[in-house]
């Protein structure tokens, strides 16, 4: 999968500017293309840092949220207090309750498979199963070792403890999806510019991959690439002055590397490969009102096309590359509602 070679045939007012003055390396278009966005009406989950959406096919989104409507600066009335879990027809921009109907403290939902978390008479419970028919357990009591703790693996939502997983007096490994092994470093390597690790499964020694283990801010899978999308995350002094580097590491081991062009957009906030190109989230926000450069963009080799703005709190892309779902707050004086949207990159005239 690539994404070099972009010509650069329009350019922004703003765009033109910076790379007039020299600090941008490639043209852009800051203006905000025209991709067409379905609003769901609905909020995200408020003061949350778990992912709150999932595409469970490409037509339909899992998102936890609220339809109540957030009090605007300085308004009186009560902050929404009920966030369930909604399916989001995105096609018919139908939304309807999940299946379970209750509060839903953290969810993840990964190939039909569902857990999450719910409370209830102040006992905690973990519902986890086949999507629309899992079943509830008391979540049981931490135990005294802490190699014996359930933890749940992002990339596929199952749990899993540190005993089951490869260890050894300098390495440690943590799981990837089922079928391609672990991921993991050397002890002392979070200090040094020692590699990232790859197990493949059932392998005796791991691969050396071309990433510092320092550089792995941030991991995430693309269904769409059939990769694992990793990324530094912004502000580390160490590697200031560094070309932005996004990298791709297939099942394999094989790593794709995609420099990403510097210019007012340069704040990290993830990214996802579509078939657009790499979608870029920039959290570039200004000191004073409004949302600076953050937002939403496209990036092919050295073009950059924004094509929202606004702080983006969460996205998923849906398996065929083509539709965007995010959560995203416009940052302005007068509104500070993180929607949940819908960007279709594969049409254009929105």
């Amino acid at each position: 999968m690539s994404f070099g070679g972009s010509d650069c045939t329009s350019r922004g007012p703003r765009a033109l500017l910076w790379l007039l003055a020299g600090l941008v390396s490639s043209c852009a278009d800051l203006s905000g293309t025209k991709y067409p966005i379905v609003d769901s009406g609905y909020t995200r989950v408020p003061g949350t840092l778990n992912k709150s959406l999932y595409w469970i096919d490409n037509r339909r989104v899992l998102f936890h949220g609220s339809d109540e409507k957030p009090a605007l600066p300085g308004a009186t009335q009560p902050k929404p207090k009920h966030f369930p879990l909604y399916v989001w027809d995105t096609a018919e921009n139908v939304v309807i309750p999940y299946a379970y109907t209750g509060s839903v403290v953290a969810f993840c939902l990964k190939d039909g498979y569902i857990r999450y978390l719910i409370h209830r008479d102040e006992k905690g419970y973990v519902r986890r199963g086949k999507l629309g028919e899992e079943r509830e357990s008391v979540l049981p009591p931490e135990p005294e070792n802490p190699d014996l703790a359930l933890k749940v693996n992002p990339f596929t939502c199952r749990e899993y403890r540190d005993v089951d997983r490869p260890r050894t007096e300098t390495l440690s490994f943590t799981p990837l999806r089922d079928d391609h092994g672990y991921w993991g470093f050397n002890y002392a390597s979070r200090d040094s510019d020692k590699p990232l690790l790859f197990l493949p499964r059932d392998a005796k020694e791991p691969i050396a991959l071309p990433i510092e283990a320092q550089e792995n801010g941030w991991m995430e899978y693309s269904a769409f690439a059939n990769a694992y999308v990793i990324w530094r995350l912004a502000g580390d002094a160490k590697y200031h002055g560094r070309p932005t580097n996004v990298w791709l590491l297939y099942p394999t081991g094989r790593v794709e590397t995609i420099e990403v062009p510097k210019g007012p957009w340069t704040a990290p906030g993830g990214y996802a490969p579509s078939r657009a190109g790499l979608i870029m989230f920039s959290r570039a926000l200004t000191t004073g009102a409004g949302p600076g450069d953050a937002g939403a963009y496209v990036v092919n080799g050295k073009r950059v096309d924004k094509v929202i703005a606004g702080l983006v709190e969460d996205f998923d892309v849906s398996p065929d590359g083509c539709k965007i779902a995010i959560s995203v707050n416009p940052y302005t004086s007068q509104m500070r509602r993180t929607g949940i949207k819908m960007i279709d990159v594969c049409k254009t005239g929105g």
